[in-house]
């Protein structure tokens, strides 16, 4: 075999290694991202509904003084009632007595709505903060043990990418940049296996002559349609 195919071959293990090392690296850093963003979401549903809680509370205290004020002038309206002279003034204060008692009603339906809703959302809150607490822990421990794999991920990458520069060095001057081109543009695939007479990557069949030249392994040959080289079976 042509010492430069055995080369490539060798070269184009390392980096298919290396690439899933990468690849493997790329998904749990996605798996990290999703639970931060999990994480990030749960604490952010908690701050939402401590924030519509909130509101809630003064809205409800602005009605209770609605409330208290309603009741306030309806005192002081039925006060009033022995002192009127005539039945017009009578009106007027019957009139207005309806007034703060339709706004009393009013008042106090809200309250009665708020306080629903208030205690809906308190059960809510607490549900949401025990799940909020079980995600954030999960969350913390998950991370830790992806950001571990993906340092080793990185680490052996990082090696097998080492030992792939030092051992280019063996490969034919001529044909170590266009392999590292080739490698690099090629979706990683810089030497393709012949099957018969056809490119093992991009499945073009090459003339028949090139193909069995190339199936010796004793002559570097490429491929007439995606430009890798070929080598035939061991």
């Amino acid at each position: 075999m042509n010492t430069n195919i055995s080369v490539m071959i060798d070269l184009q293990k390392i980096w298919d290694e290396m690439s899933a090392f990468q690849s493997e690296a790329g998904r749990h850093e996605k798996s990290v991202a999703h639970w931060r963003e999990r994480a990030k979401k749960s604490a952010g549903d908690i701050e939402e509904l401590r924030g519509e809680i909130k509101k809630l509370n003064a809205r409800m205290k602005e009605r209770e003084l609605e409330l208290a004020d309603c009741e306030a002038q309806i005192k002081k309206l039925d006060a009033r009632r022995g002192l009127l002279k005539t039945e017009k003034e009578l009106g007027a204060l019957e009139h207005e007595l309806a007034l703060q008692q339709g706004k009393k009603g009013e008042a106090e339906e809200e309250l009665i709505n708020a306080m629903d809703r208030l205690e809906s959302l308190e059960q809510e809150l607490a549900a949401k903060t025990a799940e909020n607490e079980s995600i954030q822990s999960q969350a913390k421990d998950d991370i830790a043990m992806l950001e571990g794999k993906i340092a080793d991920c990185r680490d052996k990458a990082a090696a097998l990418q080492e030992r792939f520069d030092g051992q280019l060095n063996d490969l034919q001057a001529d044909l170590r940049s266009k392999f590292r081109k080739i490698i690099s543009a090629k979706e990683g695939k810089a030497i393709a296996l012949l099957d018969d007479n056809t490119c093992g990557v991009c499945h073009t069949s090459i003339p028949v002559q090139m193909a069995i030249e190339a199936s010796r392994n004793d002559k570097i040959m490429n491929c007439t349609n995606c430009g890798r080289f070929l080598y035939g079976r061991l």
